[in-house]
């Protein structure tokens, strides 16, 4: 963040900075150039990023992450577009600097809108991940470049890589897309050949193949997360668990915090919609030594007639919720 600032300080008339309750040093250096900080829970990067706007109280906004330094030709056109007021909004391309280098193919073009006016409605939009800035007003191109201080190391760049495909394969749950067994050989293998020899990263050397690499197995994770989450609960291993009716209150306290976002539900047939649902057993899991679904996790067995129906819902939704969950299948 101080080279963020640094790099930006002297083009703001005020800079505003979300806090997501970090607890390293971020509001002391923030309040170091000036900085209005405010603190709040993680909501989502929509949310977080759309909460900034109405704190802004300038003519325009430059939108910035805590890794993201402006260049000096970046930085000269941006005082060039703001003296001149044009009713319009600015995009500018980013590129990524791994492994002590600036990558000038991989993950090339990667233009993002980021100046705005207040005045032109801007917002966030997008899903669980892949946000984007939009507006109400035609959107031009700056020259220069947000050089994106993205990753410290290849372990912190696979662990996002993890995550993100997580994160994009519950996106792609929630609009109800099939991991095909096509997507799954072959998706990965075509982010590969794109990246590496379409885009001309095999011109960045060692870091460019990392970067293909990396765009490999977050398609393959992508696809294999979504196919692990359309499982039916019999190809499941924790089905052994599901008669057990004697777990430990100590057990539910210890893993209320530590709850999915996912909600699965495996059913027997349509008919267990019209049920009554009674609770006939409780499992909570973090993680099972067996090779179980990481993640704690209520397991509620609900019986409508002969036709069992199981709902996987996070450890601090309530029994209500669970009935609603299964209801509206």
């Amino acid at each position: 963040m101080p080279a963020t600032l640094a790099a930006a300080a002297d083009l703001a008339s005020e800079i505003v900075v979300i806090n997501s309750v970090s607890t390293d040093r971020t509001i002391d250096v923030a309040r170091a150039f000036g900085a209005r900080v405010y603190t709040e829970e993680f909501k989502g990067y929509v949310e977080q990023k759309n909460s900034l706007i109405p704190k802004c109280t300038q003519d325009w906004i430059l939108f910035l992450d805590a890794d993201e330094v402006l260049n000096d030709d970046l930085r000269n056109d941006i005082i060039r577009v703001i003296e001149a007021n044009e009713l319009a909004g600015f995009e500018m391309n980013r590129k990524t600097h791994y492994l002590g280098k600036l990558l000038d193919h991989a993950w090339q073009p990667n233009y993002r809108l980021r100046l705005v006016r207040r005045d032109s409605n801007p917002r966030w939009e997008g899903e669980i991940v892949h946000e984007a800035l939009v507006s109400d007003v035609p959107v031009k191109r700056l020259n220069g470049f947000i050089i994106h201080y993205s990753y410290r190391d290849i372990d912190d760049h696979f662990r996002r890589t993890i995550r993100y495909a997580r994160m994009s394969a519950q996106s792609y749950m929630v609009k109800g897309k099939k991991a095909s067994l096509m997507k799954i050989i072959f998706s990965p293998v075509f982010s590969f050949i794109k990246l590496y020899f379409i885009k001309l990263g095999f011109l960045d050397g060692r870091a460019g193949y990392l970067a293909a690499q990396s765009a490999f197995m977050y398609t393959l994770l992508k696809y294999y997360f979504l196919w692990e989450a359309g499982l039916r609960l019999k190809d499941n291993p924790m089905e052994v668990h599901i008669n057990r009716s004697n777990a430990p209150q100590s057990a539910v306290d210890a893993c209320k915090d530590k709850g999915s976002d996912w909600v699965r539900s495996w059913h027997g047939n349509s008919s267990t919609a019209k049920a009554t649902a009674e609770i006939r057993g409780l499992l909570l899991c973090r993680p099972c030594s067996h090779g179980g679904r990481s993640g704690c996790r209520i397991m509620l067995r609900l019986w409508a007639g002969a036709a069992p129906a199981f709902v996987m819902v996070p450890a601090w939704r309530t029994v209500r919720q669970a009935r609603a969950v299964l209801a509206g299948r």
